[in-house]
């Protein structure tokens, strides 16, 4: 799903709808960001992991 994301979006975002992919997350106390860190992180670990 965050593959597909970033192919359209072309950046990793903070909050990510797994029930409804095609739309874009929400909530919290603000807007959702581009390239939260810990999107990245764990994004990162994930491709690492499957080296």
């Amino acid at each position: 799903m965050i593959e597909m994301d970033f192919k359209s979006r072309g950046c990793l975002l903070e909050k990510y709808n797994v029930v409804s992919p095609n739309q874009t997350a929400g909530g919290g106390e603000y807007q959702v960001q581009q390239g939260f860190g810990w999107t990245n992180g764990v994004t990162s670990r994930f491709y690492n992991l499957s080296k």
